[in-house]
């Protein structure tokens, strides 16, 4: 029988098929995915962003791995639903959905094939 992996290393080993997945779907080519890859992992400026990625990535990483989640502190009684705080939230909700359906629309990915 194999050894199970450390559940972090299934975490990672997921985002990062995610990740490069979105890459290759997205890019109009092969060689712009290949750009975009490159430049996520600093391999080159291609078409990497101008601030550097790797300490927010390591930042989201402690943060998803080392804090508990949403639902763990539910069942221990952190979080507690506030029904003013629901509403608030639902009205801010329905303004990011107005504000970003508000643009241009864009083609539909699957309409470039």
């Amino acid at each position: 029988m194999a050894e199970e992996w450390p559940a972090a290393a299934d975490y990672a080993l997921t985002m990062l098929f995610v990740l490069l997945g979105w890459v290759l779907f997205r890019s109009p080519d092969f060689t712009t995915a290949g750009h975009v890859i490159a430049g996520l992992a600093g391999l080159g400026p291609g078409l990497a962003p101008t601030f550097s990625v790797k300490p927010v990535l390591a930042a989201a990483a402690a943060a998803s791995l080392l804090t508990p989640s949403t639902q763990r502190l539910v069942e221990d009684g952190w979080l507690q639903p506030v029904s003013y705080q629901a509403i608030g939230l639902s009205l801010l909700f329905v303004m990011c959905i107005l504000v970003v359906g508000a643009g241009q629309p864009n083609t539909y990915i699957y309409f470039q094939f």
